[in-house]
């Protein structure tokens, strides 16, 4: 059991060039199951005046397989780790680039290096590399997302950058904070954000890094009513009730945002439409 002292003798693997335990036994083997006051010895007792030691495992997939040893990515860590076939509980064979493993980090004694052991494979979905905050943010586009040329749009393998945009969140007192966003943050793929548009999104934050960005990215919509035009109905002004908050609101409206051709505004007429904030 985890915790049980142990005597043991150690020896040299050449094949693996690590330190190896061999003949393991309990150090304080048990006298009786319990005493005559119904302690627990041995073993499963505290009779060594030392509390038995708990890992604790982490999880993480791996991501670089070779002959005899891979590499995990933690869920928890930036850096890789290391492992050797030996400490795999699993048959080898079945191991594979994107597999879900449970670990223990230990530290090798010969290298001093932190590595993994006592690795096996985890059910899927047990690695959680980020969490989502579902609560809905509101904020403003600060920065479009560009997509360049030789961008991967599926997770290939590209020589420019990831393009990433930028929404800006308003906090109380006038403070505010700024989130990335790529592709994949968008809710809607074909619905990217200009400078200025509303939006609401939610907070991802990186379990490894401890990083957030904003994730779930949309351009919110409202629906409201026209109650003023000029010009023949070239520009006006629409007011709308705003469904997260219930506040009213009103904004300007030209002719030329409105979908179709040869579109005039009256008064009265219902739009739906998106908000931006205008650059003066």
């Amino acid at each position: 059991k985890i915790g049980v002292k142990v005597k043991f003798t150690l020896m040299y693997d050449p094949y693996s060039r690590a330190l190896r335990a061999s003949r393991i036994r309990e150090a304080c083997p048990a006298r009786e199951d319990k005493s005559d006051s119904g302690v627990a010895l041995g073993a499963d007792g505290d009779d060594w005046n030392r509390s038995k030691v708990v890992t604790e495992e982490e999880f993480g997939v791996i991501s670089i397989i070779k002959a005899s040893y891979g590499f995990i990515k933690c869920c928890s860590r930036t850096k890789d780790l290391f492992f050797h076939f030996s400490e795999l509980t699993e048959k080898p064979d079945e191991a594979r680039v994107g597999r879900e493993v449970q670990f223990r980090v230990t530290t090798e004694p010969r290298t001093n290096k932190t590595v993994a052991s006592g690795v096996r494979f985890a059910p899927k979905g047990s690695a959680v590399f980020e969490t989502v905050d579902e609560r809905r943010v509101r904020g403003v586009c600060k920065t479009k997302l560009l997509f360049v040329k030789g961008f991967p749009s599926k997770g290939g393998a590209g020589t420019a950058p990831t393009p990433k945009g930028v929404v800006e969140e308003k906090l109380a007192g006038g403070e505010t904070r700024e989130f990335t966003f790529t592709r994949a943050g968008l809710l809607e793929a074909k619905s990217n954000p200009r400078e200025g548009d509303l939006v609401q999104f939610c907070l991802r934050t990186d379990n490894r890094t401890g990083l957030e960005s904003a994730c779930k990215v949309e351009i919110m919509r409202f629906v409201g009513k026209v109650t003023s035009s000029k010009s023949e109905g070239l520009y006006g002004v629409v007011e709308h009730v705003d469904p997260g908050t219930g506040e009213s609101g009103r904004a300007f409206v030209h002719g030329a945002e409105i979908e179709g051709s040869s579109v005039r505004l009256n008064v009265g007429d219902e739009l739906e439409y998106s908000l931006q904030v205008g650059r003066k």
